[in-house]
């Protein structure tokens, strides 16, 4: 069964890359040099904006240090309990244990919002305007890696559950609607902590890594959970009463949301005179490599090559005709909603139920420890990917040459005035 608009989704005949575990970076290279080189990019798209955070300014490292480490502060209350639950989570909590993916989870973090936050912080802009265009950046500069991420099943979302079911390529609703909350709440929090210090308290901005900034860093981090969970709840109603069950269309929604704001908040308020427009050029750089990333892995790694033998929706048999547990429903969200409590072969769209590359054997009725394998990509998916990428690009060109305009004339109209209070003197 396709996801995309091409032929039939089937196995390449390979045994490919086997996840189910972290090997040491000379093994994985062995094993595959490409997914190697792949993950080695998320390092050092994190790593550059590390540089950058700490050499621009305290408030830039306290941004990057929320996107760092945030989210991680989410996953205990998806792991601890059943009516919050999903697979995703209890999956990555097995491969943090058995040293896998989970290394490089928290530079991705930082890459989901400090790559499009660094590029839209240069431009000035207002409080809100600005919050709103990194809603924007961000919603197109991590939706190729979503693509990617879950047809290469470095996560597998819970087939039936209503918000990551509705999906185009593999690309669950819910994802789009954390990406966008996540990014903005951590530049929002970010830009307000700096407020409350230098406007409100009259106070200088503690220098990154002092105590100062650590609590600063600390009561952000509490604050993010309720303030990035809540707007979510936002987005639920449009998305479902206009049935955007495409995901670009969930992708347009959120980011022409996050653009209206911009746009609107820079009319009325104006240029930002607290954060005046700036240039570095590790902020392109920063681009650069994520959207060179995001084009490398589609050009090198094939979805039908990777198989990953981890934690896994429960599974219930092939069918509902040849197993009662594909009938079998639970309540979560502390019975706001349901959601089958088993998958079954029927489900499966984006990948297949394998046979373990040690036992040869398929999972049996109840097993939560199994081998999934990748389908081949096909046309319509290939397109869709390119697409994305490419729409990715010319935002992050057009904002940074935007950005780089900005500074040129905020810099030249300070030379004019100075030059021409000179001359009165």
């Amino acid at each position: 069964m396709s996801g995309g608009g091409g032929g039939a989704a089937s196995y390449t005949g390979r045994q490919g890359v086997e996840l189910a575990y972290l090997r040491s970076p000379w093994d994985e290279a062995a094993t595959s040099f490409e997914l190697f080189w792949a993950e080695a990019f998320v390092y050092l798209t994190a790593l550059i904006g590390f540089v950058h955070a700490v050499r621009s300014s305290s408030q830039h490292a306290l941004f990057f240090a929320i996107a760092f480490a945030a989210a991680s502060f989410v996953d205990p209350f998806c792991l601890i309990s059943e009516q919050i639950r999903n697979y995703f989570h209890s999956h990555a909590s097995v491969l943090l244990w058995d040293r896998h993916v989970a290394p490089w989870q928290f530079p991705l973090f930082a890459c989901i919002a400090y790559v499009p936050g660094a590029v839209v912080w240069q431009l000035g802009l207002p409080l809100l305007a600005e919050t709103g265009l990194v809603i924007f950046a961000a919603s197109w500069s991590f939706y190729c890696f979503d693509l990617f991420a879950c047809r290469w099943l470095l996560y597998q979302w819970h087939v039936s559950d209503p918000l990551y079911a509705a999906r185009t390529e593999c690309v669950p609703l819910a994802s789009s609607m954390w990406v966008t909350t996540y990014a903005g709440t951590a530049s929002l929090l970010a830009r307000l902590a700096y407020r409350y210090v230098v406007d409100h308290r009259k106070l200088r901005m503690p220098d990154a890594f002092s105590l100062q900034w650590w609590s600063l860093f600390a009561f952000c981090t509490v604050a993010f959970l309720p303030l990035h969970i809540v707007p979510i709840s936002l987005f639920y109603f449009p998305s479902f009463h206009f049935k955007l069950d495409k995901e670009y269309e969930v992708v347009w929604m959120f980011g022409l949301a996050g653009l209206a704001l911009a746009v609107g908040d820079y009319l009325i308020s104006g240029p930002s005179k607290q954060n005046p427009p700036s240039f570095s050029f590790l902020v392109p750089l920063q681009s650069l490599v994520w959207l060179g990333a995001l084009a490398y892995v589609i050009l090198v790694l094939e979805p039908g090559d990777v198989v990953s033998t981890s934690v896994h929706q429960p599974y219930g048999g092939a069918s509902a005709k040849t197993s009662s547990l594909c009938t079998q429903k639970e309540s979560y969200l502390f019975g706001l909603s349901s959601r089958k409590r088993y998958v079954c072969d029927d489900d499966l769209v984006h990948w297949r139920i394998g046979e373990d590359l040690k036992t040869g054997l398929k999972p049996q009725p109840l097993d939560e420890w199994y081998t999934i394998r990748g389908l081949k990509m096909d046309d319509g998916f290939y397109q869709h990917y390119v697409g994305s990428l490419i729409a990715a690009v010319v935002i992050h060109v057009f904002l940074l040459a935007f950005g780089l305009l900005r500074m040129m004339k905020t810099r030249g109209g300070v030379k004019a005035s100075s030059s021409k209070g000179g001359k009165e003197n």
